[in-house]
């Protein structure tokens, strides 16, 4: 019931990390990157996707399920948006959209990729911020949901994953209930770290990964 981030540099591997956790829960797996999932019913996850093509995407979901081998594909409730899906939200139709997917596919858990598609101006203006990020709060609380964003970093070369160079950071940080990043230094270290949790304590210990040939994240 919760509304977060999931941020880090281009490439970085955060589209990556949030489809295998939405599929992860939908297959109701036990861990994910070594942490416990603890779900005591079947959870349904919904992906928007606003940053790509839809083929290519299709493409890799269908190499990332080929991992699951007891999984029914035809009934697995993780659900991906169409292409007829808007690619960016700029007036209230297409936030009327946003709102009637989510009500539609009955989803537990949502993923947005990415902030920047929901904004027309830059992201550091408080105004423009806040409006979006009460907008989505709305909706993660009023219709009983988890909703999970990927949004960008500033650029960082080798630099701890900090909430002050994730983008727009100041108006941000204020609204999210976890900020969680992704990050990959020069040497192709990837890892995953919390930065920032309003219910619990951050875990400072960071957990490195690395992205198989199935486009799935090996601790």
């Amino acid at each position: 019931g919760t509304f977060g981030f999931v941020y880090g540099p281009a490439k970085s591997g955060k589209t990556i990390f949030c489809e295998n956790l939405g599929m992860s829960i939908a297959a109701r797996r036990d861990t994910f990157m070594g942490k416990p999932l603890n779900f005591s019913q079947v959870k349904k996850v919904l992906f928007i996707s606003m940053e790509e093509f839809w083929q290519n995407r299709t493409e890799r979901n269908k190499q990332q399920l080929s991992v699951f081998n007891e999984i029914d594909k035809q009934n697995f409730p993780y659900l991906v948006v169409d292409e007829n899906f808007p690619y960016s939200m700029v007036n209230n139709k297409s936030w009327k959209i946003f709102e009637n997917t989510i009500v539609e596919s009955g989803a537990d858990i949502v993923m947005v990729d990415s902030f920047t598609r929901m904004i027309r101006d830059e992201i550091e203006k408080s105004k423009v911020g806040s409006e979006i990020l009460i907008r989505l709060k709305d909706l993660t609380n009023r219709l009983k949901i988890t909703m999970i964003v990927i949004h960008h970093s500033s650029k960082i070369i080798n630099m701890p994953l900090d909430i002050a160079n994730m983008a727009g950071s100041r108006v941000v940080g204020q609204e999210a209930d976890f900020i969680l990043g992704i990050n990959k230094l020069s040497n192709n270290t990837r890892y995953f770290k919390e930065v920032s949790t309003r219910y619990k304590q951050e875990n400072e210990l960071v957990t490195t990964f690395s992205i198989n040939n199935n486009l799935w994240l090996v601790k």
